[in-house]
């Protein structure tokens, strides 16, 4: 797979990977396994393993990669677990974060406004309790969102 990958990038400029791991999840499920064939599902848990273990893949090939989907809702609130998958296939917790910040503004475009705290950059920023970069899964439990300067959710004052 990551040779069909390089191949199709040959003589590019630049490339940017979204790999949008997380969507095994969804495949990964007994309701699933119930309508397939048992060749099917093995066919599929060979892909969905496959799919788990891209990000680690590109990351150590050297593939730029950034966290996006297609899908809005539900996805969008579990954007953290793509950033866990990445973890789990041997991506550094600081370069899941920056797929999901610096590398996602550039793929839309927007790399001179978002994905940075900086000054003249959109405000845009989240806070968890506990620190990412030791517990990727820390992204679940986000305390603080801040959207274009305006705080759109904090946590309660303690008095």
């Amino acid at each position: 797979m990551m040779s069909a990958f390089k191949a199709a990038l040959a003589g590019k400029q630049t490339a940017i990977l979204v790999p949008t791991t997380y969507v095994v999840d969804f495949l990964d499920n007994p309701q699933i396994q119930a309508g397939l064939k048992p060749h099917e599902w093995e066919a599929l848990s060979a892909a969905m393993k496959a799919s788990r273990a891209l990000p680690g893949k590109a990351y150590r090939a050297g593939v730029e990669m950034a966290v996006g989907t297609d899908a809005g809702g539900e996805a969008s609130a579990r954007r953290w677990r793509e950033l866990a998958l990445y973890v789990e296939s041997g991506v550094p917790a600081s370069e899941a974060i920056k797929a999901a910040t610096i590398n996602a503004a550039d793929v839309i475009g927007m790399k001179d406004k978002l994905g940075q705290i900086r000054s003249g950059f959109l405000a845009d920023i989240i806070a968890t309790p506990a620190d990412p970069l030791a517990d990727i899964a820390a992204l679940a439990n986000v305390d603080f969102v801040m959207k274009g300067g305006k705080v759109i959710r904090a946590p309660p004052q303690t008095q």
